[in-house]
């Protein structure tokens, strides 16, 4: 198997993700109206298993299980009632995956890194703009974040006090370059509706309720960021950890899933 770094596909998300984060820094952020109201209905999945009366006494782990069954038996008919494409098996196998995994009851960075490809799908595919796609990751962040708490699950490959969250690292990344643009503006606030603040609380007060210890103790990597006063400076520092702990982490990189779209090898003839 070849290194995900020399792969396509290695060089095609990590170019998304710095488009992204360059998108947010010069564009006014937009909604796709036809892709938000795809994903709500997706995360309204959620909702059915939390009213199903069957699992109402069940452990939370029955419940993640449930919510995967319903998301393998719904989703492809969803994307195939949204968008009139041939491409619908790589956009199920990239959306299906983003969720965690029922086996393990886990969800981490790979998980994450699957809906980033999920929307590098759907720009290449031209159904989305990348000055849209951060509106669609912050509706993402958030489902994630009440599927953790809803469903207790579990960090997948998580880092420890050497990461800089337990779950998921976009929101700070991207929340950072918001912050960078927000400073700019001449318009700094620790308002909570911004992303990178909203990911911050998450982990301070989700962390701090299940580990019993303080924030600068369970996230001394993410309370070490507040002492750095230049906003591009911290934006760099956390795209450094993530390149480190997820594009070039092999337990990561290792489940990465190849598509026509996303290459493990390129294309013959091309250069």
């Amino acid at each position: 198997m070849k290194d995900f770094v020399n792969t396509p596909a290695y060089k095609k998300i990590r170019e998304f993700i710095i488009q992204i984060n360059k998108s947010i820094l010069t564009e006014i952020q937009c909604c796709n109206d036809t892709v938000n109201s795809f994903l709500q209905d997706v995360y309204s999945l959620l909702k059915e298993t939390e009213v199903n009366k069957f699992l109402e006494k069940q452990e939370t782990n029955a419940k993640f299980n449930y919510f995967h069954i319903v998301l393998e038996k719904k989703l492809k008919s969803l994307l195939e009632s949204r968008f009139a494409i041939e491409n619908i098996p790589i956009l199920y196998k990239y959306l299906f995956s983003s969720f965690g995994n029922p086996v393990r009851l886990d969800y981490g960075t790979g998980h994450e890194l699957n809906f980033a490809c999920f929307l590098f799908s759907l720009v290449e595919l031209k159904i989305m703009k990348f000055n849209e796609c951060y509106t669609t990751f912050l509706k993402y962040f958030e489902f994630i974040r009440m599927m953790i708490i809803e469903l207790q699950v579990l960090p997948a490959g998580s880092h420890g006090v050497w990461g800089i969250d337990d779950y998921q690292y976009l929101p700070f990344l991207f929340g950072s370059s918001e912050m960078c643009k927000i400073t700019l503006d001449g318009k700094i606030s620790d308002s909570t509706d911004n992303g990178f603040y909203t990911a911050v609380q998450h982990s301070k007060t989700y962390k701090t309720r299940h580990s019993n210890v303080s924030f600068e103790k369970h996230s001394p990597i993410l309370y070490s960021l507040q002492f750095i006063e230049n906003w591009s400076d911290i934006h760099n520092k956390i795209w450094e950890l993530y390149e480190k702990h997820v594009l070039l982490c092999l337990s990561v990189t290792q489940h990465f899933i190849y598509s026509v779209l996303l290459p493990e090898e390129e294309k013959t003839g091309a250069k």
